[in-house]
């Protein structure tokens, strides 16, 4: 599905858009619960999407059946903010105000990374005991990124995570070339096994780089 639909569709229905987002976020708790999606919120938006082909493309024709009123939304204002601010928001401001957007977490701990669904992202995982730290880029989500059950392919002894949320146009060339400045800086600071010069920090007083690649 494209991008530009989808942010659409959540700006059309901003109700549905961030009951799904508390649907996957609380995962865990509806399961316990016993809870389906359709438990939440206690309404059912529905569109009809008919795909005809003609010459090899589909023709896409979508009808509104049923749409929660702004007046019956209870907060309509703040699920517009929330759908705008989460997928939409970027397209309505200046470069400066985008950049102002860069949004860096809190370290969570390692059991959260299913709740993570933003895009376009350089990330940090940590081990803090052993004060190891690893960095990295993806155009997926980490939710996607490292899906439950899959391992780290070089570090996976990792413990918390930070995510550095890039505007959503940065281009893959960008987060990459963002990455191996970050790992750059890396390589000067703490010990690693990239390079032989001896960094600033020492083992007693930093972390150790553990990218196996600049």
């Amino acid at each position: 599905m494209d991008k530009d639909f989808a942010t659409q569709l959540a700006k059309d229905y901003p109700k549905s858009f961030v009951r799904s987002l508390e649907f996957h976020i609380g995962d865990e708790f509806y399961k316990e619960q016993k809870f389906t999606e359709y438990d939440i919120g206690g309404f059912k938006e529905q569109v009809q999407v008919k795909i005809n082909w003609k010459g090899g493309k589909p023709i896409v024709r979508i009808k509104e059946y049923f749409k929660v009123r702004e007046e019956s939304q209870g907060f309509p204002n703040v699920f517009k903010e929330l759908s705008s601010y989460l997928i939409a928001d970027y397209l309505l401001g200046d470069e400066e105000e985008i950049l102002r957007r860069i949004q860096v977490n809190d370290w969570k701990p390692r059991k959260d990374l299913p709740k993570e669904l933003n895009e376009n992202n350089i990330y940090l995982l940590l081990n803090r005991d052993t004060k190891e730290l690893y960095i990295g880029e993806t155009k997926k989500s980490l939710s996607q990124r490292y899906p439950k059950g899959q391992k780290h392919h070089s570090f996976d002894a990792w413990t918390e995570y930070s995510i550095i949320q890039l505007p959503p146009e940065t281009s893959d060339h960008s987060r990459l070339l963002i990455e191996r400045i970050l790992i750059a800086v890396g390589i000067k600071l703490f010990p690693n096994i990239l390079s032989s010069s001896t960094p600033v920090l020492g083992y007693d007083q930093g972390l150790k780089l553990m990218n196996k690649k600049k």
